[in-house]
């Protein structure tokens, strides 16, 4: 990454354990004023008004709520840094807090009783040491929801880090409660490729029965990459085409390899170097020059 030239006024230079430190002041950290946006466009945190609802995350989104809606089982697979816990966070903002109750889990590292328990917690269902006298006050805890009209789902990220095919078997006995004309729970799993791995073996065969979808998410298409950019750009308040020069979008895509998390990165490195060197465009060479700042 090129160097600042000279350190904006009101900077210091902090020596720290043989580092020299640049502190900047606050209004020099960020370059929203510099090219006219009101708010940082390129974080790397699931922010449901920045969602860019391409084909695949239009598809992700509606097979969610169908979990939801209709109490059934799916899957959400994608390489890390692939868009799910975006997808997931948008679909959650637009269940009825009043008509909907769902737990999210996001450290799948448990036995089958934890994982019965922090469901039990979370739907205020009184704590029991048995298995059997847990999930049985489960099923009358979804019985009295199901008759207020709530729905109920469950959500399990990180589902590749799943630690036994017990913890698989209790989630598949929880999508058994079921009335004769009505599921009980939805399930929405949601984990890197490797679960698809694991749910291929024939000891999972009865887990793979009770999915009735599956959708993994890719990496974007170069074209995908641009109309992703000027989303997320424009949510910012900003005016496309912006600073981003043609052969800059067409080098965040290849070096990207249309992992959105990754073009983020890029793109708010680009924009933080060009702002520190005054410039009111970025190029191709210039995204080439911040990559080095990107542990990949």
């Amino acid at each position: 990454m090129t160097p600042l030239a000279r350190l904006p006024d009101g900077a210091d230079l902090l020596h720290e354990r043989g580092w020299i430190i640049a502190v900047l002041p606050a209004s020099t950290m960020l370059y929203e004023a510099h090219f006219g946006l009101t708010d940082l466009p390129f974080r790397n945190t699931p922010d449901p008004r920045y969602v860019c609802w391409l084909p695949q995350y239009e598809q992700a989104l509606a097979m969610v709520e169908y979990a939801i809606e209709e109490r059934e089982t799916v899957l959400l697979t994608g390489d890390i840094g692939v868009g799910k816990t975006t997808v997931i966070r948008a679909a959650l903002q637009q269940v009825e807090a009043a008509t909907a109750r769902v737990v999210v889990l996001v450290y799948p590292r448990m036995t089958p009783y934890q994982l019965l328990a922090q469901l039990a917690t979370a739907l205020e269902v009184p704590p029991a040491r048995s298995r059997y006298v847990l999930m049985n006050q489960l099923a009358e805890r979804l019985v009295d929801l199901w008759q207020e009209g709530c729905r109920v789902a469950l959500v399990l990220d990180e589902a590749h880090l799943l630690p036994s095919k017990a913890v698989f078997d209790e989630i598949r006995f929880l999508s058994n409660l079921q009335l004769d004309t009505a599921n009980l729970l939805g399930i929405v799993l949601v984990g890197q490729p490797e679960v698809e791995t694991t749910l291929r073996r024939r000891a999972y065969a009865a887990f793979r029965q009770r999915i009735s979808m599956h959708l993994r998410l890719r990496p974007l298409q170069p074209e995908e990459v641009t109309t992703y950019i000027r989303h997320r750009w424009e949510q910012a308040g900003g005016t496309w085409p912006g600073p981003f020069r043609p052969d800059a979008l067409e080098a965040i895509a290849a070096l990207s390899q249309g992992y959105p998390r990754v073009i983020n990165h890029l793109a708010h490195l680009a924009l933080m170097e060009a702002f520190a060197q005054d410039r009111p465009a970025i190029d191709a060479d210039l995204v080439r020059s911040v990559r080095s700042a990107l542990v990949l």
